[in-house]
């Protein structure tokens, strides 16, 4: 047991320990008005108020469906396109730049296209997450595919597979710790954008319930949601950090979770 406690790192507590006083210090000594910065207990009365209504778990429950439903078009068309590239030297010629070019264009500069094309309703937000995750995947896809030792490339040819045992065999199990970090970007890309598509314009969702309780005055809840928010963030983050950490292992080599 005491060799368990010596192990645990405290240091990462610490500044959100601080920061967590010192705004429970100003709460107390009402240093700003509670429409603008509510204390802690508003907070997460606030927090558990959503959560027995069923607001809150109504609303993720739509947020994770456009996110998986965007997630999963922007991942299979980047790891599709990432293959493709990576193999074909035509393909590679010609779409690389034209991805590269794509690539500048920051996210929410795609929302006026998109809503000319798709409107305000579901399909727009879905859309505006499948771009955002599609780069990081098939940017990543690429790299793996690209770095895949040439030895491992004439022992395929040694053993006379063909192509799709090539790339089951070979060129996915030496990509696979590229396919995992670009997975691991596109799935923090998504839950970014989809909050940030559900603020500027829809009528369900976490980033709906942040954006009308802003519109009510509710403080308190802005900031529940922006927890939650955040909490979803760190735990889908430190999870895909760990498979990755994990497969590396796998590979003979270590990699930290980074931001």
């Amino acid at each position: 047991m005491k060799q368990f406690i010596d192990s645990i790192d405290i240091r990462p507590a610490v500044l959100p320990l601080v920061v967590l006083l010192l705004w429970q210090a100003g709460s107390w000594f009402n240093l700003f008005p509670e429409t603008i910065l509510p204390g802690p207990k508003a907070v997460i009365l606030a927090l558990l108020d959503s959560i027995t209504s069923g607001e809150l778990i109504s609303n993720l429950g739509v947020t994770f469906g456009r996110t998986i439903t965007g997630l999963a078009i922007g991942v299979a068309a980047g790891f599709a396109m990432g293959v493709l590239t990576a193999s074909v030297p035509l393909l590679d010629a010609l779409l690389s730049p034209l991805i590269i070019a794509f690539r500048q264009i920051p996210m929410f500069a795609w929302i006026p296209m998109i809503i000319l094309v798709f409107g305000i309703e579901e399909a727009s937000k879905v859309v505006f997450i499948s771009i955002g995750t599609f780069y990081p995947m098939i940017i990543n896809t690429y790299d793996g595919i690209k770095t895949v030792p040439e030895k491992y490339n004439e022992l395929a040819a040694a053993y006379e597979y063909n192509p799709f045992e090539k790339f089951i065999k070979v060129t996915l199990p030496c990509a696979a710790p590229g396919v995992i970090t670009g997975l691991r970007f596109a799935i923090s890309m998504s839950w970014m954008l989809v909050v940030g598509a559900e603020i500027l314009g829809a009528e369900s969702g976490i980033g709906f319930l942040m954006s009308w309780s802003r519109q009510m005055f509710q403080a308190d809840k802005v900031f529940a949601f922006v927890a939650v928010i955040g909490a979803i963030g760190i735990a889908l983050n430190q999870a895909l950090a760990a498979v990755e950490r994990s497969l590396m292992k796998w590979k003979g080599g270590a990699h930290g979770a980074g931001i």
